[in-house]
């Protein structure tokens, strides 16, 4: 029997680190009354309501410099970004522990060790492309654990004459696999809904004030650097989310595919049926949305850019 998947693992140090923070509480607690929540409350509203206040006054000192206040506004909607993020994960903290939950049931761990392999590789890319904030590597990890469960169930469908004598007790445990996974991504979504539209919303204005400023500074100078550096690290972020909600688009629609590859020829008439089924239910790949207004994938991503430029070009105008 193989040894049982740590899926945490991967995550740990996020926890930690959103622990120190006042955003995680300890094991499968959720917010209550008590010393953790005062040290939250108080955390949040020092450093990060404080600075968000104090950026707002200044912006009315400064009010009569464009270049400034667009740089202060710049500074300003990333920190009340950061505020609707921890909203977000506050408020469902309880949904977040049970999917973590939901990852340690046996029906998510992997069944073989060509599939544990594939996990270890894919779940590696968390703390690759983590960008020092911990929520996002925590959305990471939720893509990518929803992209190795369709993976699992992948290979399962592919070797389902070769997972055991009793062929129709394999194929309902795939059904009911993929029943699970939907529920699991399901879940996933509705946590991320309104972080990926606000912060989709906050990255393109983002993005089209970066350009701008591009236009006021030195040429090569540190602060032009400063500012590049800054638009291509956001620009990648928003790639990091698109990529890996493409990617859960693409293995869930391999599905029927992998399906087709298992045997079936051999399979009685009755397995035959329900395995057709199955295919024609699965042929609807899941897509990860933004309340349902646009999907994370490459597409979209491309739009994003879109709409920076038209930022750009209007502060560009104004400017002129």
């Amino acid at each position: 029997m193989m040894e049982k998947y740590e899926w945490r693992y991967h995550i740990k140090f996020h926890m930690l680190t959103l622990r120190m923070l006042g955003l995680w509480p300890r094991g499968e607690e959720i917010y209550k009354p008590g010393l953790y929540m005062v040290h939250s409350a108080t955390a949040l509203t020092v450093f990060l309501l404080g600075h968000i206040f104090f950026q707002v006054v200044n912006i009315y000192f400064i009010r009569t410099n464009l270049e400034a206040v667009t740089g202060t506004v710049y500074v300003l909607v990333i920190d009340m970004l950061v505020v609707f993020k921890v909203y977000c994960v506050i408020t469902n903290m309880g949904m977040l522990k049970q999917l973590l939950r939901t990852l340690d049931t046996d029906m998510f761990q992997p069944k073989n060790t060509i599939q544990m392999s594939a996990i270890q590789i894919s779940t590696c890319i968390v703390y690759i492309t983590a960008i020092h904030i911990n929520i996002d590597a925590l959305v990471a990890a939720l893509n990518v654990f929803n992209g190795s469960q369709f993976d699992i169930l992948c290979d399962n469908l592919r070797n389902l004459h070769k997972l055991g004598e009793n062929i129709l007790k394999n194929f309902i445990g795939c059904v009911k696999h993929h029943k699970e996974i939907l529920s699991f991504a399901d879940k996933s979504n509705r946590f991320l809904n309104w972080i990926l539209f606000v912060q989709f919303f906050v990255f393109a204005f983002c993005i089209g004030i970066t350009l701008f400023q591009l236009t006021l500074v030195v040429p090569m100078s540190n602060e032009f650097f400063s500012l590049l550096s800054y638009g291509v690290a956001i620009t990648m972020q928003i790639f990091m989310y698109c990529w890996f909600g493409n990617e859960i688009e693409v293995k869930s629609s391999n599905i029927p595919y992998a399906a087709f590859e298992c045997q079936w020829t051999d399979f009685s008439e009755k397995i035959k049926k329900k395995l057709l089924f199955f295919t024609l239910v699965s042929q609807k790949p899941v897509r990860f949305s933004a309340i349902n207004l646009f999907y994370l994938n490459l597409d979209t991503f491309l739009r994003i850019l879109k709409t920076s430029y038209s930022y750009f070009a209007l502060l560009h105008q104004v400017n002129s």
